[in-house]
């Protein structure tokens, strides 16, 4: 076997095995959603789940992006870069296939909630929470503009609870 053979064969692996535990913490996401009597605690492990799915296709993007750069060499580095625009194409499905099992699974929650008084009492009340917060983080980095604000603004909506 050659080594771009054995480079692909354990590409193929990896990628199965990601896919693996990608669904599985779908399933374990979906799980938290239904069985888990706080509202607020199911709110923040969607919107980390988004969150991590939305991180993990761009991450598979970039991988794209690597591997149709290294297809433009001869060689080797051609049949290897076809090999990661493969994968990364595969992961990207992937990742959208996730973000869009866990919008259904919030849909469905958010349904229920909203078909009782007391459901939707305590959708509005999450939602001016969240705004509340989110209009806290935006006034704490409001003065600072770059990449760096950005992320660190980022990183501490992605920490806040709602």
């Amino acid at each position: 076997m050659t080594s771009t053979t054995n480079i692909i064969r354990t590409t193929k692996r990896t990628v199965v095995l990601a896919a693996a535990a990608f669904v599985t913490c779908s399933v374990a996401f979906g799980a938290v959603e239904i069985a888990d009597p706080g509202y607020a605690h199911a709110a923040s492990t969607s919107k980390k789940a988004r969150e991590a799915t939305k991180r993990m296709g761009k991450s598979f993007d970039y991988l794209i992006e690597a591997g149709k750069k290294a297809q433009a060499k001869r060689g080797v580095g051609g049949t290897v870069g076809k090999a990661m625009t493969n994968v990364g194409k595969g992961g990207s499905k992937l990742s959208k296939g996730l973000e869009k099992g866990i919008k259904n699974v919030k849909g469905g929650v958010d349904k229920t909630m909203a078909k009782s008084k007391t459901g939707r009492a305590i959708q509005d009340g999450v939602k001016k929470v969240s705004d509340v917060q989110n209009k806290a983080i935006d006034k704490a980095f409001k003065i600072c503009n770059g990449k760096v604000c950005d992320a660190g603004k980022t990183a501490a909506k992605f920490v806040a609870p709602f």
